[in-house]
C-alpha cells in the first residue's frame, strides 16, 4: 500500500498449504499471520522460511495466533524461537463447528524485553489486578 506494507504469502507447489502475514515495513513487524498445513512437516518448511524472511526484512516483531488446541503446532513455533506471551480465550470463530475456540499469542522479538520497561499507569494498574489474582489462587 502506499505505507510500504505488504501481505506476504508462501505457498507450496501443487497443494492447498500456504503461510500468509501482513508485513508493516517502517515499523518491521509482521502479524495477522493465516496458514494452512496438511501436515507438520509442511508448517516446518513454512517455519524455516520465516525465519529467513525475519532476518532478510530485518524483522523486530513477528506475532502469529495459534489454536490452543494443537501442540504439535505450537512445538514448531516454540523450537523456532517464538514465545507463547498470551492465552486468549474464545479468540477465533470456527464456521464448521459454530463455535468461539481459544488462540494463543506467540512472538518473536529481536530483543529481549527490558526488565527496566516504563508503564502508563493504567497498564500498571492492570498488572497489580493481574498480580492480585494470582496472589489469591496460591492461597
Amino acid at each position: 500500500d502506499k505505507f510500504g506494507n505488504e501481505l506476504i504469502t508462501i505457498s507450496i507447489k501443487g497443494t492447498n498449504s500456504f503461510f500468509e502475514f501482513l508485513h508493516y515495513d517502517n515499523v518491521c513487524i509482521a502479524e495477522k499471520v493465516v496458514y494452512k498445513v496438511s501436515n507438520l512437516e509442511e508448517l516446518y518448511v513454512f517455519i524455516e522460511e520465516i525465519k529467513s524472511l525475519t532476518q532478510e526484512l530485518r524483522l523486530r516483531y513477528f506475532e502469529a495466533y495459534l489454536s490452543a488446541y494443537d501442540p504439535a503446532h505450537q512445538k514448531i513455533f516454540f523450537n523456532a524461537g517464538f514465545k507463547p506471551t498470551g492465552y486468549i480465550p474464545a479468540f477465533k470463530y470456527n464456521k464448521a463447528k459454530n463455535l468461539f475456540e481459544d488462540q494463543l499469542l506467540f512472538i518473536y522479538h529481536e530483543k529481549e524485553l527490558s526488565k527496566d520497561i516504563k508503564l502508563i499507569p493504567e497498564t500498571a494498574e492492570f498488572l497489580k489486578t493481574i498480580k492480585y489474582f494470582k496472589d489469591i489462587r496460591k492461597k
